[in-house]
């Protein structure tokens, strides 16, 4: 008797030491979940950090892409007679952000010589000798804006629309050009100053153009390593070359 309760005491006691106790079990899982939220926690700073490195580098050159592409306009920027859109309108507000400029006028768009020739052009001899037909060129009416809501960041908007052909009965198209903008702000020069409210009516020879634009774009408190922008910009329509006699 002796040996057989020995032997089933010493069965009891190895089936006890394999198994783990309610303690140790609770144990190895507060362990594991400690672990994964440290695992987590690291995964979420390492992702807002490249989030954050792509936001700048993406913010910054979207704002001078948008910065270009609106000197590219106004270097082409020429009034349109007959049409209530082909004049030149500038206006500025004071918004709580900073300044917000509203800015309509018309533009020659270059096109590609596969649009004028209906198909690719061969090394060029097909295109010699069409640098000043008009089929180069789109009359287009353009608009730029900053559009800023509550609580979200302010966004540079560019809407375009052509004067002539089936396309100028359809909507404009609007397009975002750089996100995270506070401060639009579009001043032209008259003769004498730079003023940030302007109308030129195209079928008023008397009215005048603008004869250079300066653009001012600075970015909100969000986008780290973006920084301000201002360009002055040559509008040629509004420069009058009088004949000497020399």
């Amino acid at each position: 008797m002796t040996v057989l309760n020995s032997n089933r005491k010493s069965k009891i006691e190895n089936r006890k030491s394999i198994g783990f106790t309610l303690v140790e079990l609770l144990l190895a899982v507060s362990l594991a979940v400690v672990l994964l939220a440290l695992i987590f926690s690291l995964y979420l700073a390492v992702s807002r950090a490249v989030d954050a490195r792509r936001e700048r580098r993406d913010g910054g050159a979207a704002m001078v892409h948008g910065m270009e592409r609106l000197s590219r306009d106004l270097t082409g920027a020429l009034p349109v007679p007959g049409y209530d859109e082909g004049g030149f309108l500038l206006e500025t507000e004071r918004a709580s952000r900073g300044s917000s400029s509203r800015l309509v006028f018309c533009t020659a768009r270059g096109r590609s010589p596969s649009e004028v020739l209906g198909r690719p052009a061969s090394e060029g001899a097909e295109a010699m000798g069409l640098e000043r037909d008009p089929r180069w060129f789109d009359l287009v009416e353009v608009m730029y804006w900053l559009e800023s809501q509550p609580r979200e960041r302010g966004r540079l908007m560019r809407s375009e629309r052509p004067l002539v052909g089936p396309e100028a009965l359809e909507p404009a198209r609007t397009n975002v050009l750089a996100t995270g903008v506070d401060v639009f702000h579009v001043h032209v020069r008259s003769e004498d100053e730079w003023v940030d409210q302007w109308e030129a009516d195209p079928d008023d020879r008397e009215t005048q153009w603008p004869r250079a634009a300066r653009i001012t774009l600075e970015p909100d408190e969000h986008a780290q390593g973006a920084r301000a922008l201002t360009v002055d910009v040559l509008i040629p329509t509004g420069w009058i070359i009088e004949p000497t006699n020399d």
